[in-house]
């Protein structure tokens, strides 16, 4: 089993550099598939993922939202944690940095560090995606800048975070949301991720699995590529095995009946 939590592997043989690179193939295929599936579906609800429907007036909307004071008292709360280091973001939360968060999603594959003797690499994930609005710094530039004393942007910091804040905070107030994207395939979580200590992100994960292979056929190919990063390997044989929520659902109430 992956370190991402995922089911395991080609199960029963080992991996050779040739079927890593056949699997490298199929994985890319599909996991652009599954990307362009997803970004389509935000597309069409990307009405319900506006920062108004959560905050209202103080991102410049003109109607009246229920619940956007409250909202904004979460907000403000979750956010001072972020004060301190890595982040050192302002401590007076500003009202006026919410028009700043637009209303255009990114999607980014989920990543974290692998060490791998004296190396360390970058596994991403062929299934799974980080949901944030589009910010100053990409979610791969964060953790340079926080790395960095000088150069970095304490605004673009700060407002990567409130982006991340925002939409965790809208979608966690909206099951409904939740149950949607499980009926298309995609389960919502809120995780933390290595690079980015305590910020909650939101992740979508597809109903397909992946696995990363042994550690000695990563430590190769990455050392082949001259590249320290690895995508993980969409697992074809659990394609079978996936459920389909609706099958599921009636199967359950005629045994019931």
């Amino acid at each position: 089993m992956s370190e991402s939590g995922e089911a395991g592997g080609i199960r029963g043989r080992e991996l050779t550099l040739q079927d890593l690179a056949v699997a490298r193939v199929n994985t890319e295929t599909i996991s652009q598939f599954l990307q362009q599936q997803l970004l389509g579906y935000l597309a069409t609800l990307g009405q319900i993922l506006l920062p108004e429907r959560l905050l209202g007036k103080y991102v410049g909307f003109k109607g009246e939202v229920a619940g956007a004071d409250k909202a904004l008292a979460e907000l403000q709360a979750s956010y001072q944690p972020f004060t301190g280091a890595p982040y050192s973001v302002p401590r007076e939360f500003e009202t006026e940095w919410l028009t700043e968060i637009g209303t255009r999603l990114e999607i980014y594959r989920w990543e974290r560090p692998l060490s791998l003797g004296p190396r360390t690499i970058t596994i991403a994930s062929p299934a799974r995606w980080i949901l944030t609005y589009t910010a100053p710094y990409t979610i791969a530039q964060m953790p340079q800048a926080l790395a960095q004393k000088e150069n970095r942007r304490p605004a673009y910091i700060r407002q990567f975070i409130i982006n991340a804040l925002v939409i965790k905070q809208l979608i966690a107030r909206n099951t409904g949301l939740q149950a949607l994207f499980a009926d298309l395939g995609y389960r919502i979580s809120f995780e933390t991720s290595p690079n980015l200590p305590n910020l909650p992100l939101v992740v979508l994960t597809s109903r397909l699995p992946s696995f990363r292979p042994a550690d000695d056929l990563v430590a190769t190919a990455t050392a082949l590529s001259g590249v320290s990063a690895f995508i993980e390997l969409i697992d074809l044989d659990a394609v079978e095995e996936i459920v389909d929520p609706l099958k599921q659902q009636i199967s359950n109430l005629l045994s019931k009946a």
